[in-house]
């Protein structure tokens, strides 16, 4: 075999083996679209707690000025940075089959490095959840609220998303729930939340 041949082979089979590993590399990075998603579900669902109803009163009706107040106010914001390839199965049997065919739970996992590309336009502060904090802390003493995201899955044309994500505000204190996303005029949508978990 002629040395130009050889070098030649050799070449094409080095830009093989980088376009493999760039693909599969792909499948495990945060896409854009992530983080547009995370962002819209900080600011749906991020809010503080309202406080209880004077002793000995029945009104458990937040008057308008008091919510008002309460939602502007600019919380911290904590996010696990993995994105495990899993969702509870419990909640899955009330999803519509069109999102229900999009979980593939075969794809790696994901792991949030880049806290800059999640914008709270409620301008809360977002940040990376240290998880050697959880051991040791009984409670969220760094931060109010903690989100655990999965992965997001989407279908071909990426129109429609679904995962779940667990909220808390401590150990003790949280639920999660599948969402179930479209993409409508350029932006994501909530079509559906369903309930899995309570603590």
């Amino acid at each position: 075999m002629k040395p130009v041949n050889k070098m030649k082979n050799l070449f094409l089979t080095i830009l093989s083996i980088c376009f493999f590993v760039s693909s599969c590399a792909q499948e495990n990075e945060i896409m854009k679209e992530d983080y547009k998603i995370i962002s819209k579900i900080i600011d749906e669902f991020t809010y503080p707690l309202a406080p209880p109803p004077l002793i000995g009163s029945a009104d458990t009706i937040i008057p308008k000025a008091k919510l008002d107040s309460l939602l502007r106010i600019k919380m911290v914001v904590a996010i696990d940075p993995a994105m495990e390839s899993s969702i509870n199965k419990k909640g899955s049997d009330d999803m519509a089959k069109t999102f229900e065919s999009i979980i593939d739970t075969s794809l790696p996992s994901k792991i949030i490095k880049n806290i800059d590309e999640i914008l709270s336009e409620k301008e809360h502060l977002v940040k990376l959840a240290d998880t050697v904090d959880f051991k040791e802390s009984y409670d969220f003493e760094q931060f109010d609220v903690l989100y655990n995201f999965s992965r997001i899955w989407y279908n071909k044309d990426e129109t429609r998303a679904v995962f779940e994500v667990g909220i808390s505000r401590s150990k003790l204190y949280g639920s999660s729930i599948i969402i179930c996303l479209e993409k409508i005029d350029g932006e994501w949508s909530i079509i559906k939340s369903i309930p899995t978990t309570t603590w």
